[in-house]
């Protein structure tokens, strides 16, 4: 089944829900964060504005990334995702991103072709 872009985000908000969720009840964070606690609301208001709305993931991930968990260790994320079920999410979240970076550099491409 193919899924819509709309789809595709909700599943890649779904995914941010779990994930902090998972980050405040595992890690904590303290209020500094607050509006990365945010993220999966605020995205919601954009959710139509397809180049903000990718940015804003992307941000989410790097915060996340260099901020929380300190690690963009693929391998070894996949390792404590048996501890942290969450971090499948996460990985999740990253994978889309990255599928998405894909298909707009392809697209791109294309364009300038024709």
């Amino acid at each position: 089944m193919i899924k819509t872009e709309r789809e595709k985000k909700e599943e890649i908000l779904s995914n941010i829900k779990i994930v902090t969720q998972g980050i405040i009840e595992d890690i904590g964070v303290n209020n500094s964060f607050s509006s990365w606690k945010n993220t999966e609301r605020g995205l919601r208001f954009i959710i139509e504005d397809t180049t903000n709305f990718y940015k804003g993931v992307k941000l989410w991930i790097n915060i996340v990334e260099n901020q929380i968990i300190h690690c963009n260790d693929i391998k070894l994320l996949k390792s404590i995702a048996i501890q942290f079920k969450w971090i499948d999410n996460f990985l999740e979240v990253k994978s889309s991103i990255e599928t998405q970076n894909n298909k707009f550099l392809s697209d791109h491409i294309i364009d300038k072709f024709k």
